[in-house]
């Protein structure tokens, strides 16, 4: 079983420019990934924003080199969720994590031993076309992805993969007004990947 390595753990910012252009070149336009997430548009514009902050912290100056720092974070966090997506996608196929562009790690723990998240609720927010998940945090997760279905959702193919949170809640906008939806988390981890969550529902305003 494969899993995704980031290996980020000391890199200069210039390596971690590289590793962002790597990453973003692999996943563009790779049938592998044929919907992901806003953080693969976001990643070129972070790497075009790191690449300028490292020239101007060239002089040593105390405000450039430190927001040449903020700025590494910030594709750092990127890469994170890129990360998680890949994990979700993949499934421990060591081809398409390599395909990504992304390390490989390899571990004998099968996919699937985090639990499955649980108290799913999706709740009706006061702003148009929002809606707002919350669920029970799981241990030993990193990241969720967040799955939304709009017509059967007893329908395996009905469901598509919209976003990733770092924390166990998550604001889905740009709905279409009194229109019922479904939605399901899956947690991310050292473990792989948990089966989803039994679906919750919610009618946008």
């Amino acid at each position: 079983m494969a899993s995704v390595a980031l290996n980020i753990r000391g890199l200069s910012a210039p390596q971690v420019l590289a590793k962002g252009r790597a990453i973003f070149a692999s996943m563009t336009g790779n049938d592998d990934f044929p919907t992901p997430p806003a953080a693969l548009a976001e990643l070129a514009t972070a790497c075009e924003d790191l690449e300028s902050a490292i020239t101007a912290a060239k002089d040593g100056g105390r405000t450039a080199t430190a927001a040449k720092r903020k700025q590494v974070k910030v594709v750092i966090q990127l890469l994170r969720i890129l990360a998680g997506h890949v994990t979700t996608v993949a499934r421990g196929d060591e081809m398409v994590i390599r395909n990504s562009g992304f390390d490989v790690k390899r571990t004998a723990t099968p996919a699937g031993e985090l639990p499955t998240p649980t108290d799913l609720q999706a709740l009706i927010s006061p702003h148009r076309g929002r809606i707002d998940l919350t669920w029970r945090s799981v241990r030993g997760s990193r990241l969720y992805s967040i799955f939304q279905c709009s017509s059967e959702p007893m329908e395996e193919a009905a469901w598509v993969l919209i976003g990733h949170s770092t924390r166990a809640r998550y604001s889905v906008t740009g709905l279409n007004s009194a229109k019922t939806y479904w939605f399901r988390v899956a947690a991310i981890g050292p473990l792989g990947v948990s089966p989803v969550s039994d679906p919750a529902q919610c009618m946008s305003l």
